[in-house]
């Protein structure tokens, strides 16, 4: 059974539900109104997601660079040690 049909299996949860006298048209239409606003509200929330996820994405990679200079930094002092016991070694 498709998506679709369950999706319209489902109770219109709206507060402006049309009128039990009213046509299959304007149930349909009222129906279409409910899941267009729906689609709105996650289309919203998903592109407030979108951005909130860049930042954060954006911060962890400054994050990630500003590591990665010190590990190299301490890298090179750590060698530069290693070196000079060499050399104390030697002497």
């Amino acid at each position: 059974m498709s998506a679709i049909y369950i999706e319209r299996m489902k109770p219109v949860k709206t507060r402006a539900r049309a009128p039990k006298h009213a046509s299959s048209a304007e149930q349909e239409m009222t129906r279409l109104e409910y899941w267009v606003d729906e689609l709105l509200k996650t289309c919203e929330r998903l592109g407030k997601e979108n951005r909130l996820l860049r930042a954060q994405e954006s911060e962890l990679l400054s994050d990630r660079e500003r590591l990665t200079e010190r590990n190299e930094r301490a890298r090179d002092r750590v060698e530069a040690m290693i070196m000079r016991l060499k050399a104390l070694e030697k002497n």
